[in-house]
């Protein structure tokens, strides 16, 4: 290709740079460098402890908790196969079995078996899913590091027979065990 038509792909080729450059200025600092990513772990398992134990009397409790997962598999971005967290021990002062854990916010931070971290900025909110469980969905965004600019989703589930048996008995709710779930996307 020669002339006229070599100089008018030419022009498209810089109309659409320029294109591309306009909408990548127009989005947020993080999301212009966000690496997009689609990454879901669904073999999880969570454990948080209580101390002291939760009864129905609100008081301040330590909480420590862990999750492992397993089986990630990655569709977009870098690859990873497992990921583990842990928190704590954290006060939630005036905690009570009735007011457990209901809305908060927390930052988590993911190690990936690539020796990778990603930091996680989660709300999360406690919803019943039947009358035999519950579960803690948190939602947030990747703030720092492996798949930063994306967002990370996370599922708990415990059983409630778990949750009245530790509460209804003399120590409290010492612990809980429970599946884990965690989606990473790019945000929408």
């Amino acid at each position: 290709m020669s002339g006229p038509a070599r100089e008018s792909s030419w022009n498209r080729w810089g109309a659409l740079a320029r294109l591309l450059g306009l909408l990548v200025a127009a989005l947020p600092a993080h999301q212009a460098f966000a690496q997009a990513a689609v990454v879901s772990c669904p073999s999880g398992t969570n454990s948080v402890t209580f101390n002291p134990g939760l009864t129905n009397e609100p008081q301040d409790v330590l909480i420590t908790g862990e999750t492992t997962y397993s089986l990630c598999a990655t569709v977009l971005g870098p690859r990873v196969t497992t990921a583990t967290w842990s928190v704590g021990p954290v006060l939630f002062p005036g905690n009570s079995c009735d007011n457990f854990l209901s809305t908060y916010r927390s930052t988590l931070t993911l190690q990936w078996d690539t020796g990778e971290t990603s930091t996680v900025l989660f709300t999360t909110v406690k919803v019943s899913l039947q009358s035999t469980t519950f579960a803690f969905v948190q939602t947030g965004t990747v703030t720092a590091g492996k798949f930063a600019g994306n967002r990370a989703v996370q599922t708990i589930t415990y059983l409630n027979e778990d949750l009245e048996n530790g509460c209804n008995s003399p120590s409290g709710l010492t612990r809980l065990d429970g599946p884990a779930t965690l989606t990473i996307a790019p945000l929408l």
